[in-house]
Order: C-alpha cells, then sequence, then structure tokens
C-alpha cells in the first residue's frame, strides 16, 4: 500500500546520492495478470550518470519512471537507493522531494505562471524567491515567453491549454522540476513539444546541472537525437535489458535493436549527428523578425515562423495574483432561469407520456380528500343504534376503500410509467443535442468553458432538469390536486366552511412563494474556478499532483472554491427554516380555524355532523399535501435554472460546420493562399498571435495546389494556427471543425 500522506518509513539523513539499482524485477499490471511487463530485470545507474531508456512502444520505459517514482511497487525483486535502502523502506513523500519529475503530457495547475513554477519548491523548505522561480526558467528556456505573456509570471492559467503551446508548457513543466533542485531526475518525454532552439538551451542547462552537482538523469525517449550524449543508453525489450552502452557502441552493433531504431529515424552508423546540446542552432535566427520565408532548393516549401506571429499568450482572463481572486469571490452573477416552453420543444411527442404521468398523479392525488367522504360517513354510522343497518351501510363504504385501492394503483403506475419515461427521454436529448452542441463549438469557447463544468453541466445539471417533466412533477400535479380537491369537497358539504378554506389557501401558499423567490434570487454561480474544474485539473494531472507532493495544496484549492457554495449556509438555512415552519404553522392554523368556524355552524344548527366532519377531513387532507408543495417548488427553480445552463451550450461560436454553401458542391484544387492574414483570440483581443506591423502586413503565401509546406519556428511561435486555419477554411465544406476563426482575410 503506498500512502504519500503517511510519515512511515526512513529519511535518508547523509543526504541521497542517487544510484538506483534494479535487481531482478518482475512485474504484472493489475489488468494483465497473465502478461508480465517485466522480468529478471536489471538495471544500475551510478550517482550522476545520464541514462536514457529506449525501446519500442508498449516495453515498459514510462513504467520504470513510475517506479522510481513509486506511483507502483513492483511485484518480485528490489530496487535498491544508494546500495543500502530498499526503495519501498523509503518515506514516499520524503523520497518525492527528492525527484524532479515531468511527465509526457505537460499539466500546469489554476493560478499564476509564478505559482505553477513555485510549486517545484518542497513545501518544507519554504516559499520559492522571485530569484529561484527566474532562473529555474531562464534554464528552462521559458523566460522570454513568460515575459511577453499578457501578465508575464503573474498571467494567469485557468485550466486550459489552448491559449499556451505544448511546448511552452512543457518549459514550465521544466522549470517547475529544475527549482526543485533535485538530486533525481526523470524526463519521460520532457522535450518531445520543443523546438531545436529551445531543447538544445534546456539540454545545455540539465547537462551543466549534472555536471555541477551530479544529478542522477533517467530520460525517455523516442526522438534518438535528444539522448544521443547520455552516459548509458538501455535498450528495453521482452520485458528485460536487451541492450546497454552508449551511442557509438550500440550504433556499431550489428542486427541491434538500438541501431534498427536509429535508422528508422535517419542515424546511421558513420554519420555525424548533431543533439540537441551541440547542434549550434542560432537562436538568433530563429527569433529575428522578417516576413514569412521561404526556403528554396525544392519543390516543396518549408515556412518559417518568426516575428511575423506573437507568442501564444496565457489566459488573462482570471485575477493577477490571489487576493484578487479572493476577492472576486464576493461577486455575485445573475441567474438564468429558463422558461417551461423551451423545455417542451424538447419533450416533443413524449407529452402523451407526461400527460399520462399527469394523469396518474392527478387520481393519486385526488384519493386523499376522498377518502375523507369514507372516513367520515364511517365515523357518522357508529352513531346508528340499528346493528344491521349499521353493518350494511359500513360494508358499502369499505367496498368502495377497494376501488380506491385500485384506482391508487392504477394511477402510481401511471406515474411510473408515464413521468419516468417523459424525464428520462428528456434527459436523453438534452444530453445528446447539448454534447453535439460542444463538439460544434470553436475552440475560443472553451477557453470559458473547461471539462470539469462542461461535464457537471451534461451530468448534473441534466438530472435537474430531468425533473421538471419527470416524478418530482407528478408530485407536484399530486399535491395541487389533492388541495383543490378537498376544497371542492368541503364547498360540496357546506359552502361556509368550504370558503373558510379558500380564504386560508393564499395563506398556505404564501411560504411557498416566499422559498421560490428566495431561490430564484439566489446565485448558483460565483466568479473564479468551479470546483468541477479543480477536480478535472487534478485527477487528469495526479501524477504531477504525487510528484510533487500536492495532494494538500489541491485539496485546499478545492476547498477554497467550494467556499462560495458554502458561504452564507448558515443565513440561507435559518430562512429555510424560517419559511418552512411557516408553512407549517399556516396548515395549523387554518385548521384551528376550519374547526371554529364548523363547531359555530354544528351549535348554531346550520349544519349537519356529517356535513361538519367531511367538509373538516376535506380541508387537513387537502392542507396536509399543499404544505409539501412550497418545498418541491424549490426542486421546480432548480431545473429551470440547470436548464438554462444546459441551453446556454445549445448557443455559442461555432466552427461553422453545419452551413451549408448556396453556391453548391464546389471543386477544390488544393491551391492556398494566406492574404494580410491577422490573429487574436476572441478572449484577448489586444494581444495577437498573427499581426501587422510598420515592416509586416500580417501573414502572406501561397501554396501551389499538389504541392506540400512544412512549417518550422520556434514552439510559440503559431504553427498551430496556421493549421487550424486550414482545417477552418478550406475544408468546411466537407464538415470539418472549425477551431479558431482569423479576423482577416483568408482566400483559397
Amino acid at each position: 500500500m503506498i500512502d504519500p500522506a503517511s510519515n512511515s518509513g526512513k529519511k535518508i539523513s547523509d543526504g541521497l546520492k542517487g544510484k538506483i539499482q534494479f535487481k531482478d524485477v518482475y512485474f504484472t499490471y493489475g489488468n494483465k495478470s497473465g502478461r508480465p511487463l517485466f522480468f529478471n530485470f536489471n538495471l544500475t545507474i551510478e550517482p550522476g550518470q545520464s541514462v536514457a531508456l529506449v525501446g519500442p512502444s508498449g516495453s515498459g520505459k514510462s513504467t520504470i519512471a513510475k517506479f522510481i517514482m513509486r506511483f507502483y511497487d513492483i511485484d518480485e525483486g528490489e530496487i535498491i537507493i544508494d546500495d543500502h535502502y530498499p526503495l519501498t523502506g523509503l518515506n514516499v513523500s520524503w523520497w518525492r522531494s527528492q525527484i524532479g519529475y515531468v511527465a509526457q503530457e505537460p499539466i500546469l495547475f489554476p493560478g499564476t505562471i509564478r505559482d505553477n513554477i513555485a510549486l517545484g519548491k518542497p513545501a518544507s523548505e519554504g516559499v520559492a524567491t522571485e530569484e529561484e522561480i527566474r532562473n529555474a526558467a531562464e534554464m528552462a528556456c521559458a523566460h522570454d515567453f513568460i515575459l511577453d505573456l499578457p501578465n508575464g509570471y503573474d498571467t494567469y492559467y485557468g485550466g486550459s491549454s489552448v491559449q499556451l503551446s505544448g511546448g511552452q508548457m512543457q518549459r514550465i513543466c521544466i522549470a517547475r522540476a529544475l527549482l526543485r533542485n533535485p538530486k533525481i531526475l526523470v524526463l519521460d518525454e520532457a522535450t518531445s513539444a520543443l523546438d531545436q532552439v529551445s531543447e538544445e538551451h534546456v539540454q545545455a542547462a540539465l547537462k551543466n546541472i549534472r555536471e555541477k552537482k551530479k544529478v542522477t538523469t533517467v530520460t525517455i525517449a523516442h526522438r534518438l537525437t535528444t539522448i544521443i550524449d547520455s552516459d548509458a543508453i538501455a535498450v528495453i525489450a521482452n520485458g528485460k535489458i536487451a541492450e546497454l552502452g552508449n551511442h557509438e557502441t550500440l550504433l556499431n552493433k550489428e542486427d541491434g535493436i538500438y541501431r534498427l531504431l536509429c535508422e528508422t529515424q535517419g542515424i546511421k552508423p558513420g554519420e555525424h549527428i548533431d543533439s540537441a546540446v551541440s547542434s549550434g542552432v542560432d537562436e538568433s535566427v530563429a527569433a529575428k523578425g522578417g516576413d514569412v520565408e521561404k526556403g528554396g532548393g525544392s519543390t516543396d516549401n518549408q515556412l518559417a515562423i518568426s516575428a511575423v506571429v506573437g507568442v501564444e499568450m496565457g489566459s488573462a482572463e482570471g485575477a493577477n495574483d490571489a487576493s484578487e481572486l479572493e476577492d472576486d469571490l464576493d461577486l455575485k452573477l445573475p441567474v438564468e432561469v429558463a422558461s417551461m416552453s423551451s423545455i417542451w420543444k424538447y419533450v416533443g411527442w413524449d407529452g402523451v407520456y407526461t400527460a399520462i404521468g399527469v394523469i396518474g398523479s392527478g387520481i393519486v392525488g385526488c384519493l386523499s380528500p376522498c377518502e375523507s367522504i369514507l372516513t367520515a360517513e364511517i365515523v357518522t354510522t357508529f352513531y346508528t343504534v340499528d346493528q344491521d343497518s349499521m353493518l350494511e351501510r359500513n360494508t358499502r363504504f369499505i367496498t368502495l376503500f377497494y376501488l380506491f385501492a385500485l384506482a391508487s394503483l392504477v394511477g402510481n403506475v401511471m406515474v411510473g410509467i408515464g413521468l419516468s419515461r417523459s424525464g428520462s427521454n428528456l434527459g436523453a436529448r438534452l444530453r445528446s443535442t447539448s454534447f453535439r452542441c460542444m463538439l460544434k463549438r470553436s475552440m475560443g469557447w472553451f477557453d470559458e468553458n473547461t471539462v470539469g463544468e462542461l461535464t457537471t453541466v451534461l451530468g448534473a445539471d441534466v438530472e435537474s432538469a430531468e425533473g421538471l417533466v419527470g416524478l418530482p412533477l407528478g408530485f407536484r400535479v399530486r399535491v395541487l390536486t389533492s388541495l383543490v380537491t378537498g376544497v371542492c369537497v368541503a364547498l360540496a358539504y357546506s359552502w361556509k366552511i368550504g370558503l373558510v378554506a379558500l380564504l386560508c389557501v393564499p395563506f398556505i401558499g404564501i411560504a411557498g412563494v416566499l422559498q421560490a423567490c428566495f431561490t430564484k434570487k439566489k446565485s448558483e454561480y460565483e466568479s473564479g474556478l468551479s470546483p468541477a474544474t479543480i477536480l478535472e485539473q487534478g485527477l487528469r494531472g495526479i501524477t504531477s499532483v504525487q510528484a510533487y507532493n500536492l495532494e494538500p495544496k489541491v485539496g485546499d484549492d478545492y476547498d477554497m472554491a467550494l467556499v462560495p457554495e458554502s458561504k452564507g449556509k448558515v443565513k440561507e438555512g435559518l430562512i429555510t427554516g424560517a419559511v418552512f415552519g411557516f408553512s407549517q404553522m399556516a396548515v395549523f392554523v387554518s385548521f384551528a380555524i376550519v374547526f371554529f368556524v364548523g363547531s359555530l355552524l354544528l351549535v348554531n344548527g346550520e349544519i349537519a355532523f356529517v356535513n361538519f366532519f367531511t367538509a373538516v377531513l376535506s380541508v387537513m387532507f387537502g392542507a396536509l399535501g399543499a404544505s409539501q408543495v412550497s418545498a418541491d417548488f424549490n426542486s421546480r427553480q432548480r431545473g429551470l435554472i440547470a436548464a438554462a445552463r444546459i441551453f446556454s451550450t445549445f448557443d455559442g461560436p461555432t466552427d461553422g460546420s453545419e452551413y451549408e454553401s448556396s453556391e453548391g458542391s464546389a471543386t477544390i484544387k488544393g491551391e492556398i493562399k494566406f492574404s494580410s492574414v491577422e490573429f487574436s483570440y476572441p478572449t484577448r483581443p489586444d494581444f495577437p498571435i498573427f499581426y501587422k506591423s510598420a515592416t509586416k502586413d500580417g501573414v502572406n503565401f501561397d501554396l501551389s495546389e499538389k504541392k506540400s509546406i512544412g512549417l518550422v519556428g520556434r514552439s510559440g511561435s503559431g504553427k498551430w494556427h496556421f493549421l487550424n486555419h486550414l482545417v477552418s477554411n478550406s475544408t468546411r465544406r466537407a464538415r470539418c471543425s472549425r477551431f479558431l476563426p482569423s479576423l482577416r482575410s483568408f482566400s483559397r
């Protein structure tokens, strides 16, 4: 059992050196009990040594990294640290604090860029200083692009990766790992999204750290040019180390696995290959200004994206610092409420089932007040002196109770069949329609709507909306029918008592109105990150959370996000309790008034006892049902609010794929032309990605049909946007998704 929160386990007091030994390791994933991933696996990594793990896909390279991080424990064998300490005997939290870990998928957490880098410093060592954060960013080749973000290191990242390129996110994650000043560095495809210049600087920084501080480095890579300078390269195949040596040794091995992998990437024995550290690419070449440059010497084109585009900037939508975010929590947003007419549009022919359920609810609701007629007659019969007459009359009324029982059975079956089907079908339609609409939204729309929030819409909100035509609707119909029937019975047997009961109805209904108004005025959403967003980010990046011992921090962030939901709960509870108590008081006060008036009428001889008793009982049964209506109206209000949030996903900026051209189908030849293209995110119009300047007229280039083009440039230079514009415009008639609309001219 691996427990990161446990205090058990040894901490190496004389300092960790960084030696790792795998001895006869055997491991099988729990869901693949018959297929061992490793058996008789042996590997020794010396302190300060740089070891690269390579091998075919699925050979277990990343699993070795997870062993080192102790995300998994091996089934058999040993992992020994510094010759003396079994890994399973070390304190989990302390061990992970000694390791800098960068996962395959870069993960950033909601917060500023500064906060994300600062997470690398263990909590036991205090808070990271500004100098430490900047030094780590410079070593990771991230400092320059961070300064170009809207608010620099204070730029807020709200949980969407659309506004930072993969390379930029990787560099921030590498900076976070370097800030830790680790004794062991685990890089799981950590530079796969970096351009050559950035990778050159990062690899040079890592090499410098290894030489000065003797950091043990374990690198997992598919791009073999990044690990050529490693001290040792271990080739994993068939559950064990198949080959071990440096690059030159393994490359010259006839029929070797490593040689085969190199040849598939164009690396051949005897050829000089520049590594990422020694490639000597001049950063100034990639960073200098100028319009789009086209290389010659080939029938194909290479487009160098340089200063004609801006960096892909992080979100400025959030607060600049934590204090601003906390202040924003007090800002309440208006609540939108959907109309029932909009709901009925999606009910469709299932309205027949809704009608069946409503009729069944009405039948069940009528039974309780009508029962008062039989009860009063039976009680009155008890005063009959003639026994035979009493038995005869009671037998007739008892038989009617059997009919009531049958009516109750039929009515409840109608409710179950009708409202259950109409509610579930409505939920299915809303989920399907909402999800399909989400798929058609433009990519900019997802900058403001996170996966966690959209999942909540498809889950909890749809469930609340189902109640508008589901079983909760039947409950409301039942109690309202009970109230109306009770008043009608009272009017039929004594118009005076019925009139008094009718006058008491508004008194009873005031509670429901107050509670419904209170629910409507409450703000369901507060500004700031939603709990669903933090939950989604925390679980999606669980490896980084555990690798950096961030469980308490992420848990605290989740608690903070829940504050708006729990804030004022005491006041809300007092108001809700008072309103509900008022509704119950209204019921019993109504009973008292009705009994008082009925008693006067009975004493004055204006009403017979059976009429008095029937009218009073019908009012009692109807009022008891009405007392529950006010509480149920709250669920109706929540359903309408939830429906409004669902409908909000139906409208928004689309990718344009749903529109058909009025000109008919056109033949696409494949010629593409970008003419003075400018672009900025809809949420950040003041920070363009593609822009005009004194020397440039936006982005311009021509691509003839049947030609190919290669997009190159530094990470964050805008290559991704070129592809998105091509997909969004050139394939619209083919119903492909439109990602990001450009602001200026584009032609084919």
